[in-house]
């Protein structure tokens, strides 16, 4: 799809305006324009979008006029050629229907009063994400999956260090439906067939194993969210032998059984923990300061906190917020159609007056 137009109405030095444009999809747009012809109210307009409508801030209207009531108008081309209007304006907002925005612009804020107004400078903090999800851990205790499996619970391998794994976790909560159907009648009569058939059997724990090997693979295989589930464990191999895979397959079902609540909520909280690494690290790559510039968590917010404006340059300071700001979009843009817009991140550019509107569409 192609966007073709962007309308504005009352934001900041816009009264009116028509933009028509070709931004093609996955291609950055770059608008240049000198001082003062509507680069920042541009970006001020996809600012103002809520999911209700445009917010209305008297700081962003044009002249500060709360009765100038803003408005936003998309026009764009699907693949088949077909045009869609998509609006936004106090009251509504059709265009979340079809897109998700983000806007990056520059985090400095000018403090103090009166004729002091911009005599101190400030670097907002970023905030990553809005709210940490509870802490919970999963409840696994080997010793009640041993107990829950039976006779020959010898042959079970203890998944401890596989809940540890967050980057298997993301990817386990990612396919939670597999999790949910195998709660179904039919699927747990197969489970407790195979557990009933395994305490039939005699012999050591790897007599065990080897014997699920030759007789019962094909089997396991047949019951789509084992086979589904065990496949997403076999990327992180963790195991030697298929059987090991899905008699862990097994307790993550059990588990998951046991308390859903509980098990979705530990999944969100390794998601965030494997995020909150994420962030560390590309922070920390971009990080050619001498300062430390920290993640952390503050109230129910993960954010990057920045050091007092002239502890580091503009360049580093421009380059870390916009990294941090960048780490948020991803985030916030789930859609699979985004539009992205950067605006005056980077202040040692403010002779170019550059904004670079990055669209992002499907091809």
């Amino acid at each position: 799809m192609t966007l073709k137009v962007i309308e504005i109405e009352n934001v900041k030095g816009i009264k009116k305006y028509s933009f028509n444009l070709d931004i093609l999809p996955n291609k950055p747009s770059i608008l240049v324009a000198p001082n003062g012809f509507g680069k920042s109210s541009f970006a001020a307009a996809f600012n103002l979008l809520q999911a209700n409508g445009l917010v209305l801030s008297g700081y962003s209207l044009y002249k500060n006029d709360t009765a100038n009531r803003p408005r936003l108008f998309i026009k764009y081309q699907k693949p088949d050629n077909t045009i869609v209007d998509l609006e936004a304006d106090e009251s509504i907002n059709t265009i979340k229907d079809q897109f998700d925005c983000f806007v990056i612009n520059s985090q400095i804020d000018a403090k103090g009063t009166g004729v002091n107004y911009g005599s101190e400078m400030t670097i907002n903090p970023v905030i990553l994400i809005d709210e940490i999800p509870e802490k919970v851990k999963f409840q696994y205790s080997f010793k009640s999956q041993q107990k829950i499996f039976g006779l020959n619970n010898k042959v079970l391998p203890n998944i401890k260090l596989l809940l540890s794994n967050s980057k298997l976790i993301k990817k386990i909560n990612e396919n939670i439906t597999i999790l949910t159907n195998a709660l179904e009648n039919q699927i747990q009569r197969k489970i407790s067939e195979f557990v009933n058939e395994v305490n039939q059997e005699s012999g050591t724990s790897s007599n065990l194993i080897e014997w699920i090997e030759r007789n019962k693979i094909d089997s396991l295989n047949n019951i789509d969210c084992l086979s589904d589930l065990a496949q997403i464990l076999y990327e992180f191999n963790f195991f030697n032998l298929k059987a090991e895979y899905f008699l862990a397959v097994i307790q993550i079902i059990n588990l998951y059984k046991d308390s859903i609540s509980d098990f979705e909520k530990a999944c969100k909280y390794k998601i965030y923990e494997l995020d909150k690494e994420n962030y560390k690290s590309t922070l920390k790559a971009f990080n050619s300061t001498w300062r430390d510039i920290r993640i952390k968590e503050s109230g129910k917010q993960l954010i990057v906190e920045f050091p007092e404006f002239h502890y580091i340059s503009n360049g580093e300071r421009d380059l870390l917020t916009f990294v941090a700001l960048l780490q948020q979009a991803k985030r916030r843009l789930k859609k699979h159609s985004n539009i992205l817009v950067i605006d005056e991140v980077f202040d040692y550019l403010d002779d170019a007056s550059l904004i670079a509107s990055s669209i992002i569409l499907p091809n």
